[in-house]
């Protein structure tokens, strides 16, 4: 049966090619890439099984303690790397000792079944039970990240590592219950070309994992800069090109479906008085502390923007003028109840608001002049109150102010 098999040392040299070309590529993006944590690992775990492979290459010619006990060692030793690389490159804590305590059993065994008790059975029996414990380990350490499965990359990868747990498993049970069918060379040369088939598929997953890494950090990149390129520095909210960009999305969706939209414009009062009397910083303050507000109560299909210093604008989507006034009405009262406290000062804060509906012909620009004309009319009328398109000025009073009257 064995004659319809490569003789094992040639497969064995064929592997130390194949290894050797596949460290000498990681090599090169290891050090010509950026690289990520675990990387290196990889690369040793090819030179090991490159180094592992050479000395197989020559069982029976050289002596036994460098073609088998080393041999073997360095070759299971590429499994025990790999484990290490996956692990630090996942992200995930290090745990060296379980592969550095498993290698150093297996390396015992090898001796034993060499030289104390020669048992060629035995020795394939054990490593492949290390080989299999090892890469089922490589497997888990896929799945320890919850979601990280569901990308197809590290899917692959780590269904890899289980398919090969699986096959080295099934390679010991073979040993074990059907010894008398197999001769030496039959076992070592299935055993090998697996090994060559994995060696190449490792290899590509590596560099395709490395790869990987950098596009997810590059999506993240490009996502950072489209957030800052959409949201207020100071406050989180929208700015005003995020504004722009979804209210005349609205505009077109309230057209083609025939819904209102509102625009409510907001202004703080006499916040120049409070950067000028207290400071640009606790001007800040009051400017996030009000963004927290603002974005608090905005419902999740409307957008809050700050569109200038201490400008801010909602748009309302599906909302007539009327419930559009009293949204803006509560806004107001809630930013009117807020106190920010600075050293023994406590300040509070009143706002102006400007509404408009969309209306047959309006553009944006033209929805934004009647909201900022109304902004202007609640300024004018004494500030703190909200004025919109079909309705007078309203003088809104505080709960305190109401109590007095009466």
């Amino acid at each position: 049966m064995s004659n319809f098999f490569l003789d094992p040392n040639t497969l064995a040299f064929s592997l130390m090619l194949v290894t050797g070309l596949m460290a000498s590529v990681m090599f090169f993006v290891w050090r010509a890439q950026k690289n990520y944590p675990g990387t290196q690992y990889w690369v040793f775990s090819n030179v090991a099984g490159t180094i592992a492979f050479l000395l197989l290459s020559f069982r029976g010619i050289g002596p036994e303690v460098l073609t088998v006990v080393i041999g073997n060692t360095l070759g299971v030793a590429t499994t025990a790397l790999a484990l290490e690389g996956n692990r630090r490159f996942l992200g995930l804590k290090p745990n060296s000792s379980i592969p550095i305590g498993i290698m150093a059993i297996y390396f015992g065994a090898q001796i034993y079944h060499t030289y104390i008790s020669p048992d060629f059975g035995l020795r394939i029996i054990s490593a492949s039970l290390v080989v299999s414990l090892l890469s089922f380990l490589s497997y888990k350490a896929f799945t320890e990240k919850p979601g990280l499965m569901k990308n197809v990359v590290y899917r692959t990868v780590g269904r890899s590592f289980l398919l090969f747990a699986i096959l080295m498993l099934v390679r010991m049970i073979a040993m074990a219950v059907f010894a008398d069918l197999y001769s030496p060379d039959w076992i070592q040369s299935v055993s090998f070309m697996i090994f060559l088939v994995f060696a190449v598929v490792w290899g590509f997953n590596y560099m395709v994992l490395n790869s990987e890494r950098m596009h997810e950090e590059l999506r993240e990149k490009e996502a950072e800069l489209l957030e800052r390129a959409t949201t207020d520095f100071l406050t989180g909210l929208g700015n005003k090109r995020s504004f722009e960009e979804f209210a005349t999305a609205e505009i077109k969706r309230s057209r083609r479906y025939n819904m209102p939209v509102s625009l409510v414009l907001i202004d703080l009062d006499h916040f120049k008085h409070i950067n000028d009397t207290h400071g640009h910083t606790v001007g800040d303050r009051v400017l996030m502390e009000v963004g927290q507000i603002l974005q608090k109560m905005t419902r999740q299909h409307d957008q809050i923007a700050r569109i200038g210093g201490e400008e801010f604008a909602l748009i309302l989507t599906h909302t007539d003028l009327s419930t559009a006034h009293s949204v803006a009405e509560s806004f107001r009262s809630e930013i009117e109840e807020m106190v920010v406290a600075h050293g023994k000062t406590r300040i509070k804060i009143t706002s102006s608001f400007g509404v408009a509906v969309l209306q047959d012909g309006d553009s944006l620009e033209t929805l934004l002049e009647r909201a900022d004309s109304n902004l202007y009319k609640a300024k004018r009328a004494g500030r703190n109150r909200v004025t919109s398109d079909a309705r007078p000025s309203l003088r809104l009073l505080s709960g305190a102010r109401k109590n007095n009257l009466k």
